[in-house]
C-alpha cells in the first residue's frame, strides 16, 4: 500500500516532462525556419556583348525598359566648307564612349542607330565616304585622346542609307556592320571604346536639325559586338 504514492509521483513527473516537449520542439522548428529565410539567393547576372546608347558620351550595358521619350543627341553635319550650308554644322560629330571592363577580343559587330531628321537633307557631293551616315569605330589606351595611331582595335568607317539624293524628313534606323576590325583585335581593361557617328547631308535652310535617338524601348539605339563580354547589370 506505500507504493502508490511512489507512483503518482513518478507519473506526475513524467507527465511535466512530456508537456513540456511540444514547446522545445516548437521553439527549435522556429529557429530553423528564421535561419532559413535569412538567407538570399545569390543573383548571378550573365556577362554581355551589346551596349545601349544614352545621351552624348554615354554607353551603357543596361538595356532601355521604359517608352517615354527618347534621349536627343544633336548630329552635326559634316563635309561642307564656309557658305556650304549644314544647319548645325561646326559642332561635334555625335561621339559616344564606353571603358571597358575585360580583357576581351574583339570581332564582327552590327549597329542600329535611330535618327531623327527634320527637313529634307541633301547628300553632300563631297562626301568621303559616298554616303550620307558613317559610323567610326575604335578602342584606345585611356587617355589616348584623339591619336589616331594610338588606336589597338580599328574598324574602317561604315555607311548606311537612307541614300540620295535627298533624304526626308522623318524617322530612322540606320543599320552599319562590319565582319571584323581593319587591325587589332585585342584589348585590356580601362581601354576605351568609342563609337563616332556622322552625317555629310545638308539644308538649304539654316535650321535644319539631326538627332541620334536612343534610351526607350521603341528606339533602342545599340551596338553588339561579337567577342565582348561587359558585366551585365
Amino acid at each position: 500500500m506505500r507504493i502508490l504514492p511512489l507512483v503518482v509521483v513518478v507519473l506526475l513527473l513524467a507527465g511535466c516532462a512530456s508537456s513540456s516537449s511540444p514547446s522545445s520542439t516548437s521553439s527549435t522548428s522556429a529557429s530553423g525556419a528564421s535561419s532559413s529565410a535569412s538567407i538570399k539567393p545569390v543573383v548571378v547576372v550573365p556577362p554581355t556583348d551589346t551596349l545601349h546608347f544614352l545621351a552624348n558620351a554615354n554607353l551603357t550595358a543596361k538595356a532601355p525598359k521604359s517608352n517615354g521619350d527618347p534621349n536627343q543627341t544633336a548630329l552635326a553635319a559634316s563635309g561642307f566648307g564656309p557658305g556650304g550650308g549644314g544647319g548645325q554644322g561646326g559642332g561635334t560629330n555625335g561621339r559616344w564612349e564606353h571603358p571597358l571592363a575585360a580583357d576581351e577580343t574583339f570581332a564582327g559587330y552590327e549597329a542600329h542607330i535611330w535618327v531623327r531628321v527634320t527637313d529634307q537633307l541633301v547628300a553632300a557631293p563631297d562626301s568621303p565616304f559616298g554616303c550620307a551616315w558613317s559610323l567610326g569605330i575604335s578602342v584606345r589606351a585611356a587617355g589616348a585622346g584623339n591619336n589616331q595611331g594610338s588606336s589597338k582595335v580599328q574598324y574602317t568607317a561604315a555607311c548606311s542609307g537612307p541614300a540620295g539624293p535627298t533624304i526626308q524628313p522623318g524617322d530612322y534606323e540606320l543599320v552599319f556592320h562590319a565582319d571584323a576590325p581593319n587591325s587589332g583585335t585585342g584589348v585590356a581593361p580601362g581601354d576605351v571604346l568609342r563609337l563616332q557617328l556622322a552625317r555629310t547631308g545638308t539644308s538649304p535652310t539654316p535650321n535644319n536639325s539631326v538627332v541620334v535617338l536612343s534610351g526607350t524601348t521603341a528606339f533602342d539605339s545599340r551596338v553588339t559586338f561579337s567577342g565582348l563580354k561587359e558585366p551585365g547589370t
